[in-house]
């Protein structure tokens, strides 16, 4: 899976390879990991995605195309959703995240999302 993160393999492919029915993948997944394999695939690329964004300043429609996303929006959901906030906030500087204040209940989920980017955390199998 690591190996194939530009363009993500279908699990009948990894079946193949792995030579275990697609059944027993799907359990060794649950049991050992905590997922299915396609969350856990998921999750690979968008931890990958996550440190090009903070460690190069690749465009993110190229993000999003190296890590196997088919479109830059696409990416932005799924980023957004592992990760609280959205891919081009990632890239802010730790004191450019801290200046940015909102107004009302978004002040609170700005705070969220500055203690989650700042822990720096890869996102977990749900």
């Amino acid at each position: 899976m690591e190996a194939n993160l530009t363009e993500p393999l279908l699990l009948d492919e990894l079946v193949v390879s792995a030579g275990l029915s697609r059944r027993q993948i799907e359990r060794l997944f649950r049991r050992e990991l905590g997922c299915s394999p396609s969350r856990y695939y998921l999750d690979l690329r968008l931890e990958r995605a996550h440190l090009l964004l903070i460690s190069s300043r690749l465009p993110l429609v190229e993000i999003a195309m190296t890590c196997g996303f088919v479109s830059a929006s696409h990416f932005s959901k799924a980023y957004r959703e592992a990760y609280g906030c959205p891919p081009h906030q990632s890239r802010l500087p730790v004191y450019r995240r801290k200046e940015i204040r909102l107004c009302g209940p978004e002040e609170k989920r700005s705070r969220q999302i500055d203690r989650r980017l700042s822990n720096e955390r890869m996102p977990n199998c749900h």
